[in-house]
């Protein structure tokens, strides 16, 4: 008789708090549901009955203090009871603490002589076991509830509206911290909807998303034609409603603690922005080496494009001109009397390109300038020897003999000097010992 008129006076307290200290307008009917279990295998000794009301009073403390969510044991052995309770997202603790208080007394009333129980309110659930169940996910025994005088006018307008809204609700409240979400969605712009999904904090986002769709699967069965309906399991909560029963603003609570989902949810995030940023730099660094390759291929074409003009225009000025032709040497020749251009026999190197060191199969001695194709320095002075040498000769000039513009080489042929240097007279440079 006494928890009968503790509980009334709860739920009273309960009720006038909920519907006036926080302004909830048109809020839904506080009715419960529960399911006792294993009942044959309950345990009968006086401690585990101790434990469990050690149990209830332990969970009913943590729960006046905590961020809506708590577990605890009692016990040990055989006769250890293991307890779990966790509270909507929106409201803030003295309802938390209210409801998991009044909960505890319904179940010692309701399931006195069962092993496991869980017992679900509009803003709360509250279940114990004689076995270890935390961080289980738990979809079974799942209770459906509906109003049964609010029915849509066609089956089909529950795939429009309520399924559209609660997959959407299904993705948020499980990677929310507090594994909680609700929406108002719109139909028509006249009609309004209200959604409402909540797992336990014990299992993780993918294990919520589970729970939360087999809850909506159930619906399908039973409630697909209805306006307002519940679904409950032990490891989570579906909601839908034509009022208005969330607070509009979140609850003034103290920050969650980090539990494994919103951890896990919180690692998956941040690793993927991790790998977005990293791909996006190495993007970037590419494309910008690629452009500076590109840059620089372009360049070197530009420049040997010159070049070739530069090499074609005089080939064209000396047959116009056979007074001033320049003897060309063939590459051949040039190739044998160089040894391939052959270190050994190279004499020095000058702005624009090497100087080698060759014998004319008549035994003339000759120095062969060798253009390097990228110089725009040696592209200039090659162009003005070949139009100022080739007509030009001095006793202090050190002779030209012949070019060869043959498979894109660019060489000069001068006379060798035996007792100075090729390099000094043509560069200034250090003679090659």
């Amino acid at each position: 008789m006494i928890y009968q008129w503790l509980f009334i006076i709860k739920l009273v307290y309960l009720v006038v708090c909920f519907v006036a200290g926080q302004n909830i307008s048109n809020s839904t009917p506080l009715d419960y549901r529960y399911a006792c279990l294993d009942q044959s295998s309950v345990p009968t000794s006086t401690a585990y009955q101790t434990n469990l009301n050690n149990l209830f009073t332990s969970l009913s403390s943590d729960s006046a203090t905590s961020n809506g969510f708590g577990n605890r044991t009692s016990g040990i052995n055989e006769d250890m009871v293991y307890g779990l309770y966790f509270c909507r997202g929106d409201v803030n603790t003295s309802f938390c603490h209210s409801c998991v208080q009044s909960l505890g007394i319904l179940l010692m009333q309701h399931c006195p002589n069962n092993a496991s129980a869980v017992f679900w309110y509009p803003i709360c659930l509250l279940r114990y076991s004689n076995q270890n169940f935390f961080g289980n996910l738990t979809i079974r025994p799942r209770i459906p509830m509906f109003d049964a005088t609010q029915n849509f006018t066609s089956a089909g307008e529950f795939d429009s509206d309520a399924q559209v809204l609660m997959n959407g609700l299904i993705q948020i409240g499980s990677e929310a911290p507090l594994m909680f979400g609700t929406h108002m969605f719109n139909i028509n712009g006249t009609q309004k909807r209200y959604g409402w999904v909540q797992c336990s904090r014990d299992i993780t986002s993918e294990e919520c998303r589970t729970c939360l769709s087999n809850m909506l699967e159930d619906v399908e069965n039973c409630c697909q034609e209805k306006k307002v309906w519940r679904v409950f399991s032990p490891s989570c909560v579906v909601m839908y409603e034509t009022q208005p029963f969330f607070l509009n603003g979140n609850v003034s609570a103290p920050a969650p603690q980090q539990d494994n989902a919103a951890t896990d949810g919180n690692n998956r995030r941040w690793w993927f922005i991790v790998i977005i940023a990293v791909a996006g730099i190495a993007l970037l660094a590419i494309s910008i080496y690629y452009c500076y390759l590109k840059r620089k291929k372009d360049k070197q074409s530009i420049e040997e494009e010159r070049l070739n003009s530069i090499f074609s225009q005089e080939q064209t000025d000396r047959k116009e001109n056979m007074n001033t032709d320049l003897p060309m040497m063939p590459l051949s020749t040039i190739l044998k009397c160089t040894n391939n251009f052959s270190d050994e026999q190279k004499l020095g190197e000058g702005g624009f390109g090497p100087v080698y060191e060759g014998i004319l199969p008549d035994g003339r001695q000759i120095a062969v300038k060798r253009l390097s194709k990228t110089s725009v320095q040696g592209g200039e002075e090659f162009k003005n020897e070949i139009i100022l040498i080739a007509k030009l000769q001095h006793r202090n000039l050190v002779r030209l003999l012949a070019g060869c513009l043959e498979q894109n080489e660019k060489l000069l042929v001068y006379e060798y000097m035996p007792n100075s240097s090729l390099d000094f007279h043509l560069f200034g440079m250090t003679p090659k010992q």
